[in-house]
């Protein structure tokens, strides 16, 4: 259940910030988009611009994830830079 919420409440947060911007998006914002309470929220981010962070970091592992695949598909490493 935790991670359902974290999830929502990260994904709430880029279309909130989408919309929004940064400074003027708000916790309430986020909570209302996620249909979590706030004190969901507070259990796993200190604040939004925590939630914020955790995208950028989803995002991170997800591309370091991808490169890695890609660069161990290649036989030989001038195949797998290319990859």
């Amino acid at each position: 259940m935790a991670e359902n919420h974290r999830l929502r409440i990260m994904f709430a947060t880029a279309e909130v910030v989408q919309q929004h911007g940064v400074e003027a998006a708000t916790v309430q914002q986020i909570t209302g988009l996620a249909k979590v309470d706030g004190r969901a929220f507070y259990r796993l981010f200190a604040d939004k611009q925590a939630a914020f962070s955790a995208i950028h970091e989803l995002g991170l592992q997800q591309l370091i994830a991808r490169a890695a695949a890609a660069y161990f598909a290649g036989a030989s490493w001038p195949e797998r830079v290319w990859e």
